[in-house]
């Protein structure tokens, strides 16, 4: 009867969902489903404690947060997410102590960085995975303006797919082809050939979704539809701004239907509308 009156509604939690939001915009995470011993303690935060949370800049400082309500934070490489589990303080400080003193992470922010990672320059980046921290600023200052989103594309496709894995969208062995989509080189030309590649194979292999149809200056792979003709042709540089815009807005639209089966995705970035 509970559940005609809307008695068994799920509970919100606007402090995790402030939190997630947090680290996807500080360090292009997720944050991984909690416990209920886990949601309780974030629910219990001050305002104040959550701009610690928005002022986040390294992942050390991230854990000490959590360490103080007792919450153990740790980060899946594999699947760009923020896990967390309820444990006694003690405990999460002697292994946050073990933990950093064997490695040193990276500090987000101009002003704050301590670390360069580096990494082999004649590895293309796997379409999804966070790039190298030793390149991240002057690849993106060598962007034009339109691509300024690219890498944070390249990240979300990786979510999503962990995301539809989950949901039951895809099977593992899908995940496994869709990782193996890559740039064949460092320009912004492959980088967004290898998007379109990666959203054609996840168009044939998705179980239940259907994307409308968008109206894309490009079809898939650069090839123009049919368009009443004008006299003025576009130059490369502005086909491919086409084509990545037409590929940010079928993510849009790809994460506006997956919505509507009712999952919630609390890590949308403001620019994907």
């Amino acid at each position: 009867m509970a559940a005609l009156f809307g008695g068994n509604k799920p509970e919100k939690h606007p402090h995790f969902d402030h939190i997630a939001e947090a680290i996807y915009r500080n360090f292009a995470l997720g944050l991984a489903p909690a416990s209920p011993e886990v949601l309780a303690a974030l629910d219990a935060l001050t305002p104040r404690e959550l701009i610690d949370f928005d002022n986040a800049r390294s992942i050390e400082g991230l854990q000490e947060l959590f360490m103080g309500r007792a919450i153990r934070a740790t980060v899946d490489p594999q699947t760009h997410t923020v896990g967390l589990l309820s444990m006694a303080a003690e405990q999460v400080e002697k292994e946050l102590k073990a933990e950093h003193s064997q490695i040193r992470t990276m500090q987000v922010g101009d002003r704050h960085a301590t670390q360069r990672i580096i990494r082999p320059a004649n590895t293309a980046p796997i379409l999804g995975a966070p790039p190298a921290s030793a390149t991240v600023a002057a690849a993106v200052a060598t962007l034009p303006p339109s691509f300024e989103h690219l890498a944070s594309v390249e990240t979300l496709c990786g979510q999503f797919a962990d995301l539809f894995v989950k949901y039951g969208q895809l099977t593992s062995a899908d995940k496994e082809i869709l990782k193996q989509i890559k740039p064949t080189s460092s320009t912004v030309e492959a980088r967004v050939a290898a998007l379109e590649r990666w959203q054609a194979e996840l168009k044939r292999r998705m179980r239940s979704l259907v994307v409308p149809k968008t109206t894309a200056h490009l079809t898939l792979g650069g090839v123009a539809e049919k368009q009443p003709k004008s006299d003025k042709q576009e130059n490369p540089d502005e086909l491919l701004v086409h084509r990545f815009e037409a590929i940010v807005a079928w993510l849009a639209k790809l994460l506006k239907e997956f919505e509507g089966t009712g999952v919630k995705y609390h890590n949308k970035p403001v620019w994907l509308h």
